[in-house]
């Protein structure tokens, strides 16, 4: 409970920073909207980037959380272009906004501005995943790896493109990306891999491209007979393990009867019984048992013997 109301304060926190920083980023963009820039925003200017600031929260929150998502993604940095466009029309609805205390962005126009930082978040993260990914893509593109490798290529480019639709779905599924982005990382590893390969063989003689399929034939069966010899190797392990279990059960099973046995033992005066282990079966020899000759009787002296039996059988 406590953990919870930390971290819901934390995200209230975090909220309040962010309203007072934008909130500042609309007094510093007053400041400067004045035929006289000045060098510093004044406390009206504070006061209309404040009211600016809660009207966008309260009419356009779908605006501020994807201008949030882009900045945090980095993208004035990774997708400038965007992120500029974006910016732009943003700060040109605020100017407007600031000279008309009852104006309001038309639902179009906040469509519009959502789908711009979504698209620039977005750029930024395809750039920051697939940066790799793409490198690799660029450098094969250049060196026409396509006419040696079509289908690897083709399979490149393909899981890219399923990356990047994963993160335009959802950019902060993180587990989601970074499955994707793996998958095409590897992919293009691959394509790497096999241009560079292409390329000997085609450089090769028909004798050297031979030797070398011979190479790689024995190779296999080599890695094929210790595949196999590890195999049988885990096998017979695996065997062991399951005979030594047999064997450590018995030991338990004969040591938690020898333990029953000493349970037993210890109910009984030495001169009233013994209780010993034969096979498997737990007998219990009385010696303090009494007869009278010729009677089928028994001692009332003996029934507290008797009565102890009783209790030890299950």
């Amino acid at each position: 409970m406590k953990s919870n109301q930390c971290e819901s304060e934390l995200t209230l926190y975090n909220k309040k920073m962010f309203v007072i920083a934008f909130a500042l980023n609309i007094a510093f963009l007053l400041s400067g909207c004045s035929s006289t820039p000045k060098a510093a925003p004044t406390a009206s200017d504070l006061a209309l980037s404040q009211a600016i600031t809660e009207r966008l929260e309260r009419d356009a929150p779908e605006v501020l959380h994807s201008r949030n998502d882009a900045i945090t993604a980095d993208a004035a940095k990774v997708a400038s272009k965007k992120w500029m466009i974006a910016e732009d029309d943003f700060q040109n609805e605020l100017k407007e906004l600031a000279k008309h205390d009852d104006r309001m962005i038309s639902p179009k126009k906040r469509s519009e501005l959502h789908k711009e930082f979504v698209a620039a978040q977005n750029l930024a993260e395809k750039k920051y995943y697939l940066k790799e990914t793409y490198e690799v893509i660029n450098h094969l593109d250049d060196h026409n790896a396509k006419l040696l490798i079509p289908s690897a290529m083709k399979d490149a480019k393909k899981k890219t493109s399923e990356a990047e639709a994963t993160i335009e779905e959802d950019p902060n599924n993180v587990h989601n990306i970074i499955a994707a982005v793996e998958s095409a990382q590897a992919s293009a590893q691959y394509a790497q891999d096999l241009y560079h390969r292409a390329q000997n063989v085609k450089s090769e003689s028909p004798e050297e491209a031979a030797a070398l399929m011979l190479a790689q034939e024995k190779s296999n069966r080599e890695l094929t007979t210790q595949l196999s010899d590890a195999e049988n190797e885990r096998s017979k392990v695996k065997s062991d393990l399951s005979e030594a279990e047999k064997a450590r059960q018995a030991l338990q099973g004969k040591n938690d009867i020898q333990n029953y046995v000493s349970g037993l033992q210890s109910r009984f005066n030495p001169d009233e019984a013994e209780v010993f282990q034969q096979g498997n079966d737990v007998l219990i020899r009385l010696k303090g048992m009494e007869f009278p000759p010729s009677r089928a009787e028994i001692p009332s002296k003996s029934l507290g013997l008797l009565e102890s039996v009783k209790k030890t059988i299950p």
